[in-house]
């Protein structure tokens, strides 16, 4: 798979009761991307418009397995017969629940307000990090930097507790680059990871088959 289609079909495909209705295409223009960039101050890497032109998102929840350092640190398992968290029985592999914010609308309009759902997603937004879902149990927030292209992770706990200025976006910038973790090199490795669930190292950001 190389396309954002590829993936989000497969993930209805493959798990149609993670959605409500069938995602519903795009209806983005060039000019609307366009737009886009000129309020946001960034441009759209090109994975990103293509994502945003393909369908529309609702708010999903999927399942992600973790297997590097980051796995071995955390102390519960989601178990999906159980519809919840249990002591994790393993120190290789994880399983959490991600909550993958929606990102749909008619117009450039609409999707800038769904970027900017809350304080943290409107100030983030400023330094270039677009505020795109949550896992385990909502502890970790994950970020898309329009500037590189990677998605970071961190706790919410090094956000809410740090001396950052929310004002300031090169505060803000300087803050997630020296403390956040890299989760994928780029947009469609992310795809990879919430569309299909295959097993991630997210130490070494490969996947196992």
């Amino acid at each position: 798979m190389s396309t954002a289609k590829e993936y989000l079909d497969f993930l209805f495909q493959q798990n149609p009761e993670f959605f409500s209705q069938p995602p519903e295409p795009s209806t983005l223009t060039e000019e609307d991307l366009h737009w886009m960039e000129q309020q946001l101050g960034y441009s759209l890497p090109a994975q990103f418009q293509a994502f945003l032109t393909c369908y529309q998102l609702e708010e999903i929840m999927v399942y992600l397995t973790f297997c590097g350092e980051l796995a071995a640190s955390l102390y519960y398992s989601f178990s999906k017969e159980k519809h919840g968290y249990l002591p994790s029985d393993s120190i290789d592999f994880v399983v959490v629940d991600f909550k993958w914010y929606p990102i749909y609308g008619t117009s450039g309009s609409d999707y800038l307000t769904q970027f900017k759902h809350d304080e943290l997603c409107e100030c983030w937004l400023t330094a270039g990090f677009i505020h795109i879902g949550d896992f385990y149990m909502e502890s970790y927030y994950v970020f898309y930097d329009l500037l590189t292209g990677k998605v970071y992770y961190i706790h919410n706990e090094e956000i809410m507790e740090s001396p950052v200025d929310w004002d300031d976006r090169g505060n803000i910038r300087h803050f997630m680059l020296n403390h956040a973790s890299i989760l994928c090199n780029e947009w469609n490795d992310f795809l990879h990871l919430v569309c299909l669930g295959e097993p991630y190292d997210e130490d070494n950001m490969l996947f196992l088959k």
